[in-house]
């Protein structure tokens, strides 16, 4: 996992560095705005894989691309001295928001997953909540745990690629459902981890005061 996280992390900063000199006059607020849309995209094309398989490998393509948007978001407000507390706010949501899509997605395709999906939808609710309460109580969201990305991404890019063949070659295994279990055991984990920094952090302050 580590290999392949550090091959996909180099794919991704070539794009972002061949993007962000283009972008310099860009509102990251846009991008924010643009990775929204483009994860309803992404979630559609999931949702008809559910009926043709081979549309998953335009999904995976899809998910690599989302992420270079995502780091191209928080260059362009780096960068070009960009950063706002909206800004910084819509750059948080941004790829939640664009996850809950692509849940609600698979769902809809299939109500088999009705019942795990609906928790993984709350988990992920539960984040964005979770790193809101960070942002505005003032403290530096960090985002790690399990479900950071590009973790996530790569899980389920890895779980699109083998759901093809399970697809078409009548696998008993259904794996875009264990991703929908990985978000919920992984999404608990992060919520935790998370928790007990954000706890540390606030507990050092009354400390130092």
């Amino acid at each position: 996992m580590d290999t392949s996280r550090c091959q996909l992390k180099k794919c991704i900063d070539c794009g972002v560095n061949w993007l962000l000199p283009k972008c310099k006059d860009t509102d990251p607020q846009h991008v924010s705005i643009g990775l929204i849309l483009f994860g309803i995209v992404t979630a559609l094309v999931y949702f008809f894989a559910t009926y043709f398989a081979f549309l998953y490998f335009l999904g995976i393509i899809l998910i690599a691309i989302r992420l270079i948007i995502e780091k191209l978001d928080e260059q362009v407000a780096i960068t070009y001295q960009k950063q706002s507390t909206k800004a910084k706010l819509l750059n948080l949501l941004s790829p939640e928001i664009a996850d809950i899509f692509l849940m609600i997605a698979i769902i809809l395709a299939d109500f088999d997953y009705m019942g795990v999906g609906v928790i993984a939808i709350s988990v992920c609710w539960a984040m964005i909540l979770f790193d809101l309460a960070g942002l505005i109580s003032g403290h530096e969201i960090k985002r790690k745990g399990p479900l950071q990305e590009p973790y996530r991404a790569l899980t389920l890019m890895a779980a699109s690629f083998l759901q093809v063949f399970a697809q078409i070659f009548h696998w008993p295994i259904d794996f875009i459902y264990l991703f929908l279990i990985w978000i919920i055991v992984g999404g608990l984990m992060t919520l935790i981890i998370r928790w007990r920094y954000l706890f540390q952090e606030t507990i050092t302050e009354r400390v130092e005061k």
